[in-house]
């Protein structure tokens, strides 16, 4: 009884922020983080004309500070301080959250910075360090026996991608450099290292190639810090080389499988890290205004030669394993309507190549899309607007015939959903998160949100359906024998909340609370009738989020450099 009052203690204190402290912006997630933030701008381009962010496409973020034609006085500042907490009661919720996990139970993120301005070098070391409780989670029951369901799940999930359910068994102390950088800056271009969370694509709650859903990676990188002013219109883009580390965790539910089929988990190749090597970049075409297209293509593969590891060669798979490197692209467009207030966009790519408009039809490639529309209505106050905005994503593949080997349909699959892979079978994950769309492989999502928004301020509500890898419930339920199988184990689930953010002099506080119900959870259907619910595997979950950012802006000039500008 003590203990049950002390978690509804605490659920009462995390409303009690959401409602009266707190908002969240862009993908209403509850978190104070710099992607986020840049929605502000974001909104602004379709509310003010005056802003200076009028021609950024939003495509590249987080966007540039640094300005060409700035004062280049050197200084030293402190930065933000910020602190996260997030809770889920039952149940691993939660994408787009950078260094935070996917996991049961209290975690805390916290972050506090300095930059300096040292002529055309800017630094900003921002780390960040991560408590998770990591508590033990829903896992299905030993009394389920369904075929092959756990080969299957092991042939299609586990063992093309570094992807765990659950981080260890263990709680989770770490320490990451963060949002950190030191860059070179030049006319409207800088160059430098960075382990800042990158976001390529139009799309506001997922995109395709590059998210803030995993911590960020060391990179190079090489960017336009403005749009730059061509005879056809201004370009803006980005190059990145870095290097991709693996969880190093072994699957949970491995634990249960040594007694089944212990040579079923494969383990990962012997070189834990991998290489990604991608760029994007952005047009806004002179005779079409305020249209931005573009396009976004990225490669990875391990580092150095492994082709002599026994673990390399990886027999559960129809895919051909001969490529040394993995890719995936898009291509998409934004079109923002300042007199409307409205903006819409789209991206479209491929799983398994670089995308173009040449290869983008058919009805049996891998294919994914992204698209979304925002329309903001002024109320009877300045400045003050309901926003009402939807985006969609599908990774499934638009043709289940895609999974199966053609020569045997009944044996092993080919690993075509997205961001898995038979011979990088780390996948396109960074420390056992993805870099893409943060519902994972094989999944759709459709989400509606509704805000008030002022500034800073945005006070909401949201919902979202997200149907997990459909690619794997083909797989297992559909056994290529099509008009059969079972037509009622997709698991799907349906969030709803509220979402809000205030902003108080140099404090910004920021939060949400779901509520989840996660249907057929993990694709298992244990009780009830053929399109009933289930007491067994239908699950619920509650999850609240609270992050706290105090502005320091203490900033503190020693010398000038010789010149006024940075040229």
């Amino acid at each position: 009884m003590v203990k049950n009052k002390n978690i509804f203690l605490k659920r009462l204190i995390l409303l009690a922020f959401s409602f009266f402290t707190i908002n969240s912006f862009a993908q209403n997630n509850g978190l104070l983080q710099q992607i986020d933030l840049d929605d502000v701008h974001r909104i602004n381009q379709l509310t003010d004309s005056t802003t200076v962010y009028s021609n950024c496409s939003f495509t590249i973020r987080p966007i540039s500070t640094i300005k060409s034609g700035v004062s280049s006085q050197n200084w030293i500042a402190l930065n933000h301080v910020n602190f996260t907490t997030n809770y889920n009661d039952s149940l691993p919720m939660g994408y787009n959250n950078g260094t935070l996990l996917q996991a049961s139970g209290w975690q805390s993120r916290y972050s506090l910075g300095i930059s300096a301005q040292l002529g055309r070098v800017s630094i900003k070391f921002q780390p960040e360090f991560v408590f998770a409780q990591n508590k033990e989670q829903y896992v299905i029951p030993l009394s389920f026996n369904d075929g092959d369901f756990f080969s299957r799940y092991y042939f299609m999930n586990i063992n093309v991608i570094d992807l765990p359910s659950r981080y260890g068994t263990q709680k989770v102390q770490k320490f990451y450099p963060g949002q950190s950088s030191i860059k070179y800056n030049f006319n409207k271009f800088s160059v430098g290292f960075s382990t800042e969370n990158l976001w390529w694509g139009p799309g506001i709650h997922n995109s395709l190639v590059l998210t803030n859903n995993a911590p960020g990676f060391v990179h190079f990188t090489a960017h336009t810090k403005e749009p730059l002013h061509t005879k056809i219109g201004t370009l803006e883009g980005q190059l990145v080389y870095g290097l991709l580390e693996s969880s190093g965790i072994e699957p949970v539910e491995n634990l249960r499988q040594q007694n089944v089929w212990p040579g079923l988990y494969v383990p990962k190749v012997s070189s834990t890290q991998r290489t990604i090597a991608a760029y994007i970049f952005t047009l806004q075409p002179k005779w079409v205004k305020n249209l931005y297209i573009g396009f976004a293509h990225s490669y990875y593969f391990y580092n150095k030669n492994v082709d002599a590891d026994p673990k390399l060669n990886y027999s559960w798979t129809a895919s051909s394993q001969d490529e040394k490197v993995a890719k995936l692209g898009s291509i998409f467009a934004r079109y923002a309507m300042p007199e409307e207030k409205a903006e819409a966009y789209f991206e479209v790519g491929r799983s398994n190549k670089v995308a173009t408009p040449f290869n983008l039809l058919g009805d049996t490639i891998p294919l994914g899309y992204n698209a979304g529309f925002r329309k903001l209505f002024l109320t009877g106050k300045k400045s003050n607007y309901i926003e009402f905005s939807t985006d969609i994503t599908r990774l499934q593949l638009p043709d289940p015939r895609l999974i199966f080997n053609s020569q045997n349909p009944y044996s092993v699959p080919r690993a075509t959903s997205w961001y898995t892979n038979a011979r990088i079978r780390q996948g396109y994950t960074q420390l056992g998160q993805s870099l893409g769309a943060g519902i994972g492989p094989g999944s759709n999502s459709q989400r509606l949100n509704i805000s008030w928004v002022n500034g800073f301020n945005k006070i909401g509500i949201h919902g979202e359906r997200v149907v997990h890898n459909n690619d794997f419930y083909y797989y297992q339920y559909l056994s290529y024998t099509f008009g059969a199988g079972w037509g009622n184990r997709n698991w799907v689930d349906l969030t709803y909340g509220a979402h809000a953010q205030i902003q108080k002099g140099n404090w910004l506080f920021a939060g949400l609370f779901d509520f989840t119900s996660a249907l057929n959870y993990q694709w298992v259907k244990l009780d009830g009738t053929y399109d009933g619910p289930s007491s067994l595997s239908d699950l619920r979950n509650f999850r609240a989020s609270l992050s706290i950012t105090y502005q320091l802006n203490k900033r503190f000039p020693f010398t000038k450099s010789a010149s006024s500008t940075i040229q």
